[in-house]
């Protein structure tokens, strides 16, 4: 099929001085992380997107955020985490403030190695458990009960895993690296309950691409199924069941890790980011900001695709039900996030 390139409609596009290097939403808030080591917090509206709240603490670049989710009322402070080097903070944040926030609540430092690096973080939809990954592929849980014990994963990657996702709901943990591997991790106990090798599944077409399938992203869709974007322009998606499974075992091995997945040709770059926009579409962007929406039952089809002007290099990529933000470094070597909505990236999967 030939792709048609259509209107994807952008709602505004926010300037900051240094790199956009991470995104996290939690619902209209959207946390933007830096090279300068800045977190800036919009509130998204109708089109418009206002500065909330800046943080400032720290000076090393923020690697990866993660909101906690919301436990109270809509009065009550946010909690915001963040990975910078080999710490993990936690920042309070209340009402918008025009001054900036410079120490964090709650500062970690979990790594026994000094010369690793934490590449990102994840909260689990309970906000009872925090995972990190690192350079080195090490992959951890830290409980967030008021002692904040935590446990090392058993099976670790061979080199850097930028790639980690709690499985909904309480099916453990996902990790992924450039090792090629994806691993199911039941975190509770620190041991594997599967793992899958992407050298094992063969591409649905060849490819020139002179990258190896370094997995550089990851979405786990609310239903369970996988995708990952490989740095080689592939994408690997898999569902989270068996054909013809019905019974969901809390310790069931996904499917998506037993060879029921299918690797597909994507793009010429790698893809950084990914998302479901419902069980059968797909939305991927490449490091160079090509945006395209795939079809991915009953058939893997492209439909439609874009280029994100103004970012020339993407870092990042998040969703909430209606945004899409995107964010990276331009030309001249400042940030952008662009934000779009979402609306007719749902209808046109369908």
């Amino acid at each position: 099929m030939t792709a048609t390139t259509t209107t994807f409609p952008t709602a505004c596009e926010l300037q900051v001085p240094s790199p956009v290097t991470c995104l996290d939403f939690l619902g209209e808030l959207l946390a933007a992380g830096t090279e300068d080591g800045q977190i800036r917090i919009y509130a998204l509206g109708d089109g418009t997107a206002t500065l909330r709240n800046v943080i400032s603490g720290t000076k090393e670049e923020i690697g990866s955020l993660a909101w906690a989710p919301r436990k109270g009322t809509e009065d009550e402070k946010r909690e915001l985490w963040s990975a910078a080097g080999s710490q993990i903070s936690r920042y309070e944040i209340g009402e918008t403030s025009e001054t900036p926030v410079a120490n964090a609540a709650e500062t970690i430092e979990p790594l026994k190695d000094e010369e690793d690096v934490i590449s990102k973080i994840t909260i689990d939809q309970k906000g009872s458990h925090l995972a990190y990954s690192t350079e080195d592929g090490v992959v951890c849980v830290i409980s967030l009960t008021l002692e904040r014990p935590k446990r090392v994963m058993r099976i670790s990657h061979n080199s850097v895993c930028d790639c980690i996702a709690f499985l909904p709901p309480n099916h453990g943990l996902i990790s992924a690296g450039y090792d090629y591997r994806i691993i199911q991790h039941d975190f509770s106990r620190g041991t594997l309950t599967s793992q899958l090798s992407l050298e094992q599944v063969t591409p649905t077409q060849a490819t020139m691409s002179l990258s190896p399938p370094f997995i550089q992203s990851l979405h786990i869709a609310p239903n369970g199924d996988l995708a990952c974007g490989l740095a080689n322009g592939e994408v690997y998606i898999a569902p989270a069941t068996k054909p013809g499974e019905r019974k969901k075992d809390k310790k069931r091995r996904l499917a998506a890790l037993a060879g029921h997945g299918v690797r597909h040709q994507a793009a010429e770059g790698p893809i950084v980011g990914l998302y479901h926009t419902d069980e059968k579409s797909l939305l991927a962007c490449t490091l160079l900001g090509s945006l395209l929406h795939f079809r991915i039952a009953p058939i893997w089809e492209l439909a439609w695709s874009e280029t994100v002007g103004g970012v020339a290099k993407v870092n990042a990529l998040a969703c909430n039900d209606q945004c899409l933000a995107i964010g990276g470094v331009t030309a001249d070597g400042k940030g952008l996030v662009v934000i779009k909505r979402l609306e007719t990236t749902r209808g046109a999967g369908q």
